[in-house]
């Protein structure tokens, strides 16, 4: 819904059901061309909030919409003062806006409610986060909980959570990731996830985050990949849509990508794939879309729905691959578990066929001693390559090298096809 292509607002709709195939709602929805701005879906309709639109303007307007093609404004001056980059979350069966950026290029820290879209109701705080824009927020076990953000000096990467809105507790924990913007957040399988983002505060430029970072309780938090299998990226949709999590464009990508389980495994975050077409387009791909869609809102027509967004100025900077990996991580601890064990039952299967190929057979078991070898050396080519992907999946572990350098993996793979031709020369 709605961003920007090029210099210019846009105000059409696309939805999908698959993620591949995209059909367009409305090319002009009733509601002004913006961008910047939090999508909702609440009592049965998509909701947008404010938002930043053509010549400068910063909005306070509310629309809601059944369908995406017929919009109805609630209010075209809502009780919270005009901003963009704000926060947005449904919570105890209310809308609520938190902070953001307004036309003074001040960051706001104030929080507002409303059942309806239309009276608003400001909430007056106690200790709680500081003003900022580019955060995120979830309802998530009975608690509004705020991530990061910038706040025009800092990338943040501080979490706060509330029952009310009104009483507000910062984590204690140390939260690992680098501070940072306009990351996607998501609940999924009782779980918190947060992906991607930038790391530039104000007018100070940042890099594209790839990490993936996953917690039970808002505090505590894994690791699950430091390099996705989707480029790094910030302002992209992260969504829950037929038992999987999905994240959608960002940053001038308009690619599409999904978890290929149901549930997502606490070990990996690997399973992210592109939606297969059978047609000639680029898989993945949403052909209509000339900009990423960032902002996703689920309704009980056509589930996906996506906002344009505009490109960023520092898109060509190199990208931020994450932070450094942690053997203590759950998630890197259970990867590696599994490359050391491919390597190893690949080198065990590669010295068990040597020593069979050596070994003095009765001329009648000479036939089958060479389908065990051929078979054996086989999976052990096979079981290599898996485990240079995953390696390659993992980059390089300055506290494992060995098992997760690429060099090391690509090494052994090549190994283990040298050492199958020469099996084949021996036992032919």
């Amino acid at each position: 819904m709605g961003g920007v292509n090029l210099a210019t607002c846009r105000n059409d709709v696309w939805s999908s059901d698959d993620g591949t195939n995209w059909a367009q709602a409305t090319s002009a929805a009733d509601w002004p061309a913006r961008y910047a701005f939090p999508a909702l879906a609440y009592d049965g309709k998509m909701w947008i909030l404010g938002g930043f639109g053509n010549g400068g303007s910063f909005k306070h307007d509310v629309w809601s919409s059944t369908n995406g093609v017929n919009w109805t404004q609630a209010t075209s001056s809502a009780a919270w003062s005009n901003r963009s980059v704000h926060a947005a979350v449904v919570h105890n069966n209310k809308m609520w806006i938190l902070g953001g950026y307004n036309a003074s290029s001040d960051v706001l820290d104030d929080i507002w409610n409303s059942t309806n879209g239309i009276d608003w109701i400001q909430i007056t705080p106690s200790d709680m986060w500081s003003a900022r824009k580019g955060h995120k927020a979830v309802s998530f076990k009975g608690r509004i909980w705020v991530f990061g953000g910038d706040d025009l000096t800092n990338a943040l990467n501080d979490v706060w959570s509330s029952a009310d809105g009104t009483t507000w507790a910062r984590s204690g924990a140390l939260i690992p990731w680098i501070g940072r913007q306009s990351a996607s957040v998501a609940v999924f399988g009782n779980r918190i996830y947060l992906a991607g983002g930038e790391t530039s505060s104000g007018a100070s430029p940042g890099q594209l985050c790839g990490d993936v970072w996953t917690s039970t309780d808002g505090h505590t938090w894994s690791l699950l990949t430091g390099s996705a299998s989707w480029s790094p990226r910030s302002a992209a949709s992260l969504l829950v849509h037929n038992g999987k999590l999905w994240i959608v464009g960002g940053d001038g990508n308009i690619d599409v990508w999904c978890s290929s389980g149901g549930a997502m495994p606490i070990g990996g975050f690997y399973p992210f794939q592109k939606p297969r077409t059978p047609n000639p387009v680029a898989i993945g791909i949403a052909p209509p879309l000339l900009n990423p869609p960032t902002l996703i809102a689920r309704t009980s027509h056509k589930p996906l729905y996506g906002m344009r967004q505009i490109p960023l100025a520092h898109n060509g900077k190199p990208p931020y691959t994450g932070p450094t990996w942690d053997k203590t991580v759950v998630g890197c601890n259970e990867e590696m578990t599994i490359i050391r064990t491919i390597w190893y039952v690949c080198g065990l299967m590669i010295v068990a066929t040597l020593l069979l190929s050596a070994m003095t057979v009765v001329p009648a078991a000479e036939a089958n001693r060479k389908i065990v070898c051929v078979v054996s050396l086989g999976l052990a080519v096979l079981l290599a390559i898996a485990g240079r992907r995953m390696a390659k999946r993992l980059k390089s572990n300055p506290t494992d090298a060995f098992l997760t350098s690429t060099t090391w993996s690509r090494a052994f793979v090549t190994a283990a096809v040298v050492l199958t031709l020469a099996m084949f020369s021996t036992i032919a």
